[in-house]
């Protein structure tokens, strides 16, 4: 019985953004005749993951289930969504030219794998070519994030009570109708005076107020990060907001104008 392991990849999985969706990258790579060829076909997924990591859960995996052994063809739907790294593709390469590898076929929708020394050097050059695009589009993303943070518009996770509305880069902030309530009542009994972010946690978790990206419940660090994010206030850092860095601006950051999630102040 002979296996294939197909690799998928998608640096942003979003609906909105104009790059080869998870399935149609599988959709090409089984199509493949190398693929089809074989009795059964592995899949192994990486979302919102940059080409360029070196720790990626399906890739690893992937790794893994060559090194058992019984593989025949490795796919992917070009060489850039296997990797965006020198080093990383450097690696690939030198694995699959082990002597218990040297028969597994390498094949890509888009693109070759040729083991001669032309080969190698052409793949090698991609290698470097993927990796600058990766690095210039990263530093094009970090100066659109400056420039945005100087006009004070949202950028970085946003604060809980607050959801994005509407599709793609037409979306705007809004009140989470659900979450506002908590957030409010979080301040307004902090206010009193009679209640420690410690208890404040405790009342919570008590309660199984719960986020689902909370893995260990509200702790009294959670809370007091809450309670000092300025973004509440309508306000921003003109540079990067988790690390309080530049000056302090009006943001635009909640429904109406400069008002905060909680209303002024």
């Amino acid at each position: 019985m002979t296996t294939a392991v197909v690799y998928i990849r998608q640096s942003r999985h979003k609906d909105y953004e104009r790059t080869a969706s998870p399935e149609v990258q599988e959709a090409g790579c089984r199509a493949l005749p190398a693929v089809q060829g074989c009795d059964q076909v592995g899949v192994f997924t990486d979302l919102d993951v940059s080409g360029g990591k070196r720790t990626r859960v399906g890739y690893d995996a992937m790794l893994a289930r060559i090194g058992a052994g019984g593989v025949a063809v490795v796919s992917a739907y070009d060489q850039s969504r296997a990797f965006r790294s020198t080093l990383i593709a450097a690696q690939f390469k030198a694995l699959l030219e082990e002597p218990a590898h040297v028969s597994i076929q390498v094949v890509f929708v888009h693109g070759t794998f040729d083991r001669s020394a032309v080969g190698g050097f052409s793949y090698a050059v991609l290698a470097a070519a993927h990796e600058m695009e990766r690095r210039m589009t990263g530093d094009k993303i970090r100066e659109t994030k400056r420039f945005a943070a100087s006009r004070g518009e949202m950028v970085g996770a946003i604060p809980l009570g607050l959801r994005w509305d509407g599709p793609g880069r037409d979306r705007a902030v809004v009140i989470d109708e659900d979450w506002a309530p908590v957030v409010q009542r979080i301040f307004e009994d902090y206010a009193t005076a009679r209640f420690s972010t410690r208890t404040l946690a405790a009342r919570l978790n008590a309660e199984r107020i719960r986020l689902p990206t909370f893995k260990t419940g509200w702790r009294a660090d959670t809370v007091a990060q809450l309670l000092r994010n300025i973004a509440y206030t309508g306000r921003t850092y003109s540079e990067r907001r988790s690390k309080q860095l530049g000056e302090l601006i009006p943001g635009q950051l909640a429904p109406g104008g400069h008002r905060g999630a909680l209303g002024d102040g």
